[in-house]
């Protein structure tokens, strides 16, 4: 009887501590990391630790609120078929470009149309001199060339 005594008097006495809570550790109002801690007694150097069931590793924190951070879309540039490639333009471009009677654009055709099992790059600095050229006999705009050099589809 006298030890369970004991053991209840040694709980009361003991300091009250929060109970872990998931949290957030932010560094220069970023999410760097989340872990599982008490955000009043964990405090480690040069991070703000702040309780959140939401947070995620990049989000950001400013003014108490946490914010999710939207990827940024990358578009695939390299290892693009034919007609991957070829989908990059507007029904008005590819009529455009087939339609044209200039040579270095029939050949730069045949050249992608060639490629067979290999795969197109667009990082290829051959494929921004054709673009380029198509713009500078008015086949494409600047800003139309641009985008096909992201791999971006067109809208």
């Amino acid at each position: 009887m006298r030890r369970a005594s004991l053991i209840a008097a040694l709980l009361l006495a003991a300091p009250a501590h929060a109970a872990p809570s998931r949290c957030a550790l932010v560094s220069a109002g970023v999410v760097v990391n989340v872990a599982v801690c008490d955000p009043a007694s964990f405090a480690p150097p040069g991070l703000t630790v702040v309780a959140s069931a939401t947070a995620q590793i990049g989000w950001t924190y400013a003014g108490g609120v946490f914010t999710p951070v939207t990827p940024a879309i990358v578009y695939q540039t390299s290892g693009l078929t034919y007609a991957q490639f070829w989908a990059l333009f507007t029904t008005a471009e590819q009529t455009a470009i087939v339609s044209s009677t200039d040579v270095n654009v029939r050949q730069f055709l045949l050249q992608m149309a060639g490629q067979g099992g290999g795969f197109i790059n667009l990082g290829d600095p051959s494929i921004a001199t054709a673009l380029n050229y198509a713009v500078s006999i008015g086949l494409l705009t600047s800003a139309r060339a641009a985008v096909v050099l992201t791999g971006a589809p067109h809208s």
